[in-house]
């Protein structure tokens, strides 16, 4: 119960940071394993990056639901439906940036990929927060 008090006393954004670091090292771990079985020759990086995005927003949304947003009154699906609406603003967002730091600037799959993350992960937050949890 302790914890539970001081984890709510946390600024919504700074717990939203901490589920996400979580997230984040569990998204890497799948995106370098989709990036190792990902069949797709040209874009390879680009691909991969869509599909672990996509895969990725039932875990977050479970994450954030459970540590960030609890106090929403909307229901489950409802949140999770509002949060792939959500997350799609976030990759409409990232999928440009992430191509053009590799295919255009030369940056290294593995630095795009955190810099894309850092981007999505701001965008999310508030795309979340207003609509699918609307808080």
């Amino acid at each position: 119960m302790v914890f539970s008090e001081r984890w709510t006393k946390i600024h919504p954004f700074t717990r939203f940071v901490i589920v996400g670091i979580l997230g984040v090292v569990i998204s890497w771990f799948v995106y370098n394993l989709i990036l190792l079985i990902n069949p797709v020759e040209e874009y390879r990086a680009t691909s991969t990056w869509v599909v672990a995005y996509i895969l990725g927003v039932m875990q977050q949304h479970a994450l954030h639901r459970a540590f960030t947003f609890e106090e929403t009154k909307i229901s489950y699906f409802s949140s999770l439906s509002r949060s792939y609406i959500a997350y799609l603003l976030g990759l409409i967002i990232s999928t440009p940036l992430n191509f053009f730091l590799i295919e255009s600037i030369g940056i290294g799959i593995q630095a795009s990929w955190a810099i894309s993350i850092i981007v999505s992960t701001i965008a999310n937050y508030f795309f979340l927060k207003k609509f699918a949890f609307q808080l």
